[in-house]
């Protein structure tokens, strides 16, 4: 109360009582400037009534939180009031009030004011001119960009006010709603929307051609990151064939949609086209035996956190090949299984034997030997952590993937006077590991992986970087920086000179931050790495980065994944890559690079002579691009492992790039699955299998057949390194499928996948 400079007041979840609310009052009436204000998840009820006339006195509020608080419809109506006089405002978050039709109305009605306000305000002459008739046109000056009022019933009359309220919205970009009785008006509106990245649209009845309208909605919006359409009636199949034109989901919630066996085809393509998706859940469907195809389609994706596909009546004779579907996962941290029959010895193979799943849900845990199975081996875990934790005074997180991590940096801190913080292990307060790290003027490594790192923790954490002169490799993958935090963190490294490596993946940076990065880039010219996986680069910000890393000549890895770049950037990373003829390992997977760009790219790749990796996993290849890989794989003697699936270079471009792995012999991994390859490449492949010693073959999702039993033979008899081998999904019959699991029965350190 005794400042006036306050911009943001964020009290959540705090309990928060009615007798709070004068005190909240004033706060808000001392600070006239305020822009955000949230109280979401308390007890505030009818001391909000004091709060709302206190924020009537505001004019630059841009978000307001009131969620969770048992608002009553009187203290609606000054809230609406507040509203009107605060035209700038851009994210407005209702839900969890159970707010009836005519307190909602109260909300809707006075948000569709806000634009007219606007308009009145900036230009009376051409309102005066235009009148009420022409307002729709004016609308476009509203700047609402988020709105959810999820657990509040909306009738048809509200609904009527929220289409209105989304139709002169046309910057809105999250939306929230559920419990709509009728769903008819909103679902034709947002089908003419195309900026939103989030919607949930739950729990409510389509009337109709309500389904269509929302199929083209989520179709025309190619930018969705985030979408939610759970116990809604799924008829038809135009909702997943909408799903499959999308490219950028990370989350998808399908529950209790009715979807049935017949549509596991198209869902499955859909989940295959979202290569980003994070969090899938199918919970509560009818999806049965086509439930192992859209478990083969999440398996395809390389960032994919949790599965939720309990309750789909699949048949109990079809859980084995699920249950070992799903354990061939890389990425997967979390399964959702309940409501499927597991054996004893599934449930445990699950556990312990796949290092990808870390968590099996306790419901999915059908006998009560199995649940102490879990438990077992959920305590044994516990104590090796906390035995370990004691040496970074940090909570740790129970499994056995961070439990090998924290064995391998234990040394950093004991032995060796290395200041290295990882806290990938831990679930604590960034800011607070952050602020300790103020007194290391003299770190060398701080890796911060996965720290949930937002934009204030990177701003603190920047202080500490502009301090320090000595650093050599900065790790925050997985992180919250975004534009902003990227923008602090690099700002900070503007005059340091000693970086070697640089990892900001999964950040969600965009072009803007590229200026920045290049700064960095130019300054340390003893940089060796460069991690920017994740992000939304696109071809302007790599342009840029390309133009900084033409004046170094140190770098050894460069990795670009999944940053949405394509032959427009090729030039450009040709010739920072010939610059640096030390360069080793070259990452580029999941972007969109076709046969000419990678022929640009192919003329500097040949003159490294270490190079030692190459990935363009997931691009655009063809068999065109076939030739230029083998010019630069005759010259690369040194090249150990080789990622192209996911690619059409089909059979002639097999033959062409086999043909020169034929002449090299240092090749260890190769992955050439789903490229429409047929059973005619088997001879030039035995010839690369006997002339290289490889440890792993990726091969599978093509058109070998039989063939594949050659290639296993070959394996057997010849190449004892070799400890991973993936030949699904290649029109096998059952009999070569037990043919080649029959062969290396007996290699213990051997995994095949038919």
């Amino acid at each position: 109360c005794n400042i006036s400079t306050l911009k943001a007041l964020k009290m959540d979840d705090n309990q928060i009582g009615e007798r709070c609310g004068d005190v909240l009052a004033s706060v808000i009436k001392s600070n006239s400037g305020l822009k955000e204000l949230h109280l979401g998840n308390n007890s505030l009820q009818r001391s909000v009534l004091n709060i709302a006339k206190a924020l009537q006195g505001l004019s630059s509020l841009e978000s307001l939180d009131i969620s969770d608080n048992n608002l009553s419809q009187d203290v609606s109506s000054e809230i609406a009031v507040a509203i009107r006089s605060n035209y700038s405002l851009r994210e407005l978050i209702v839900c969890g009030n159970n707010l009836q039709s005519s307190s909602l109305n109260i909300f809707l009605g006075a948000l569709c004011d806000i634009s007219i306000s606007e308009v009145l305000k900036r230009d009376d002459k051409q309102t005066e001119k235009a009148g009420l008739l022409f307002a729709p046109s004016l609308f476009a000056v509203l700047t609402l960009q988020r709105f959810d009022a999820t657990d509040n019933t909306i009738t048809e009359e509200s609904e009527e006010i929220l289409a209105t309220l989304i139709q002169h919205n046309t910057g809105i970009k999250s939306l929230s709603l559920n419990l709509l009785i009728k769903a008819s008006k909103v679902p034709k509106t947002l089908a003419y929307t195309s900026t939103l990245e989030s919607l949930y649209f739950d729990t409510s009845t389509l009337t109709g051609d309500a389904e269509y309208d929302l199929a083209i909605a989520i179709g025309n919006n190619k930018m969705l990151k985030e979408l939610s359409l759970a116990n809604i009636t799924l008829s038809q199949h135009v909702i997943l064939n909408a799903i499959s034109k999308l490219t950028h989901l990370e989350t998808l919630w399908l529950e209790d949609n009715s979807l049935s066996e017949e549509m596991s085809s198209d869902l499955a393509q859909a989940i295959t086209n979202n290569q980003n998706l994070k969090y899938v859940t199918l919970f509560d469907n009818m999806l049965q035996t086509g439930l192992l195809q859209v478990a083969k389609a999440c398996n395809s994706l390389c960032n994919i956190k949790l599965l939720h596909i309990a309750h789909n009546c699949i048949s109990h004779c079809k859980t084995t090949e699920l249950t070992s579907t799903i354990s061939k996962s890389y990425s997967l941290e979390r399964i959702m299984l309940g409501g499927i029959s597991l054996s004893v010895n599934e449930t445990f193979c699950l556990n312990i034997n796949s290092v990808w799943v870390k968590m099996l849900e306790p419901d999915s845990i059908s006998t009560c030997r199995s649940k102490r199975l879990e438990v077992t081996y959920l305590e044994m875990l516990r104590k090796q952590l906390d035995n370990a934790s004691k040496c970074f005074d940090l909570p740790l997180k129970n499994n056995a993937r961070n439990f090998v991590f924290i064995q391998k940096y234990t040394h950093f801190f004991v032995e060796q006077n290395v200041t290295h913080l990882n806290q990938k292990l831990a679930k604590v307060d960034a800011q607070k590991i952050i602020l300790s790290l103020t007194i290391l003027k003299t770190a060398k490594v701080i890796d911060l992986e996965n720290s949930n790192i937002d934009e204030a923790a990177a701003f603190q954490l920047g202080k500490v970087l502009r301090s320090n002169f000595t650093l050599e490799q900065l790790w925050l993958r997985g992180n919250k920086l975004n534009t902003v935090g990227a923008r602090h963190i690099l700002n900070s490294l503007k005059n340091l000179t000693t970086l070697q490596i640089l990892d900001l993946s999964y950040n969600n940076i965009c072009s803007q931050s590229a200026d920045g990065i290049a700064v960095t880039i130019s300054n340390n010219y003893s940089l060796q790495q460069l991690w920017l996986d994740g992000n939304d680069l696109i071809n302007t910000g790599t342009f840029r980065i390309a133009n900084a890393l033409k004046q170094i000549r140190t770098l050894r890895l460069l990795s670009l994944c999944n940053n949405g770049i394509t032959d427009d950037s090729a030039s450009a990373l040709s010739t920072a890559i010939m610059r640096n003829t030390l360069l080793e390992d070259l990452l580029l997977s999941n972007n969109q690079f076709c046969s000419p760009g990678l022929e640009i790219i192919a003329k500097s790749l040949t003159e490294l002579v270490q190079l030692r990796k190459l990935d363009f996993f997931n691009n655009k290849l063809s068999k065109e691009a076939a030739i230029s890989l083998a010019t630069v794989i005759h010259n690369s003697t040194s090249l150990q492992e080789l990622f192209l699936s996911s690619n059409n270079l089909e059979t002639g471009g097999a033959l062409t790039i086999f043909g020169a792995l034929k002449s090299i012999c240092s090749l260890q991994v190769l992955t050439i699955s789903d490229n429409n390859i047929s059973s005619k490449v088997i001879y030039e492949l035995v010839d690369v299998l006997n002339s290289n010693h490889l440890y792993a073959l990726l091969i599978g999702c093509n058109d070998l057949q039989s063939s594949a039993v050659k290639i296993a033979e070959v394996i057997k008899n010849d190449n004892i390194a070799m400890q991973l081998l993936d030949l699904r999904d290649n029109n096998m019959s059952e009999g070569n499928k037990e043919e080649i699991e029959v062969m290396f029965f007996e290699r213990g350190h051997f995994k095949v996948f038919v």
